[in-house]
C-alpha cells in the first residue's frame, strides 16, 4: 500500500504551523492549570471552569447579578478612576443577557482579577510555548538530518539510477550487491552530518518546560547535570514557586469575600492538586523552622556547613 504522504505532511503542521502549534501548546497549558483551584459554593450560574478561564486569559471578570442570577461576566474596567487611579466601573456586553451597560465596582458587584494587575496568564504562556515550538521545529529537522550522514552525487543518469536503487533497499530494509566497479568510480560522497545535537535541543526543551512550570507554581526539576542530584539540590527552587500563585490566590479570595458580603453568600476558594501539596509542604517547612532552638549544645549532633557538608560535627 503506498504511503500517504499528503495526508502525513498536514499532520506535519502540528509541528511546523507555528501560529497552530503554539495555540495548541497554551490550550495544553489551560487544560492543566484548571486544576490550580477549588471552589465551593459557588452559585450555579457561575461554574468554576469558566470563572478560571476567564481570570487566566483575560485576567479579570465581574461578579454580579443580572435577572436575579449571579454570572461572571467578561468585560473591561472603564469610566473615572478613584484616587489610586483604580477604575469605578466595570463595562460589560453579552448578547445572551441582552445587556450592554456599566455595573459600579463594588456595588453593584465585585471586579474579581487573576492577578494584581489583571494581566492573566496568557502573555507568559505566549513567551514560552512560542520558545517550545521553535525548538520542536529544531528537534525535528535535527532528527531529519540525522537520516543523512552524508550526500551521494552521481556523474551520469545510469550511476544515479543504481545509486537511487541502492538507497531505496537500504531504506525497505534489503540488503543488495554492487556488481559494476564503475558504481564506485561515478559517485562521491560529501559528509553533512553537522548542526546542534540533539542532546542539546532535548537538554534546551526540558529547561523552558522547568522555567514555565515553576513561574506557575508547578514542581519540575529535570536533571540536565546528567547526574544524580541530591534532596537539597531539588529544593532549591521551593522559594520561586509560590509568590505568583500565592498572588493568584490572594486576588480570588479577597474578591470572594466582598462576594459574599454583598450577596450574603458563602463563596470559597482553595489550592488543589499539584499546588495544594506543595503549598502543605511548604508550610511543614515554616512550622519545622520557627520551632526553637535546643537550649544545651549536648542535644546539638551536627550543624551542617552551608555548603551541606555535615561531617564536622559539634560535640557536647
Amino acid at each position: 500500500m503506498k504511503p500517504n504522504n499528503k495526508k502525513f505532511a498536514e499532520i506535519e503542521k502540528i509541528i511546523t504551523d507555528k501560529t497552530s502549534a503554539c495555540a495548541n501548546e497554551i490550550y495544553y497549558m489551560l487544560n492543566r492549570m484548571q486544576a490550580m483551584f477549588k471552589y465551593s459554593g459557588l452559585p450555579e450560574s457561575i461554574p468554576a471552569a469558566e470563572l478560571e478561564l476567564q481570570l487566566q486569559m483575560y485576567g479579570d471578570s465581574f461578579l454580579t447579578s443580572v435577572g436575579g442570577k449571579f454570572y461572571a461576566l467578561h468585560g473591561h474596567a472603564c469610566a473615572e478612576y478613584d484616587e489610586y487611579d483604580n477604575p469605578t466601573e466595570y463595562f460589560v456586553t453579552n448578547t445572551a443577557l441582552n445587556i450592554s451597560q456599566a455595573f459600579k465596582i463594588d456595588v453593584d458587584g465585585v471586579w474579581i482579577k487573576n492577578d494584581t494587575f489583571g494581566v492573566g496568564i496568557i502573555p507568559l504562556l505566549r513567551k514560552y510555548c512560542a520558545l517550545l515550538v521553535e525548538n520542536h521545529i529544531s528537534i525535528r529537522q535535527a532528527i531529519i538530518n540525522a537520516r543523512a550522514l552524508s550526500i551521494i552525487s552521481a556523474n551520469d543518469d545510469k550511476t544515479k539510477a543504481s545509486a537511487d536503487i541502492f538507497l531505496r533497499k537500504l531504506v525497505d530494509g534489503e540488503l543488495s550487491a554492487i556488481g559494476e566497479q564503475p558504481f564506485f568510480d561515478g559517485i562521491k560522497s560529501f559528509d553533512v552530518s553537522t548542526g546542534l545535537p540533539l542532546r542539546q535541543l532535548l537538554e534546551t526543551e526540558q529547561y523552558l518546560k522547568a522555567s514555565m512550570f515553576h513561574e506557575l507554581g508547578i514542581d519540575y526539576n529535570p536533571n540536565l547535570k546528567r547526574t544524580v542530584i541530591s534532596s537539597f539540590e531539588a529544593q532549591l527552587n521551593d522559594d520561586f514557586l509560590l509568590p505568583l500563585v500565592d498572588n493568584f490566590y490572594e486576588n480570588r479570595k479577597r474578591a470572594l469575600n466582598k462576594f459574599n458580603q454583598m450577596f450574603n453568600l458563602s463563596t470559597d476558594v482553595q489550592f488543589n492538586s499539584t499546588w495544594l501539596t506543595n503549598q502543605l509542604e511548604n508550610q511543614r517547612e515554616q512550622e519545622i523552622f520557627q520551632q526553637p532552638l535546643p537550649e544545651s549544645k549536648s542535644e546539638i549532633s551536627y550543624i551542617p556547613n552551608a555548603g551541606g557538608d555535615t561531617s564536622d560535627k559539634i560535640q557536647g
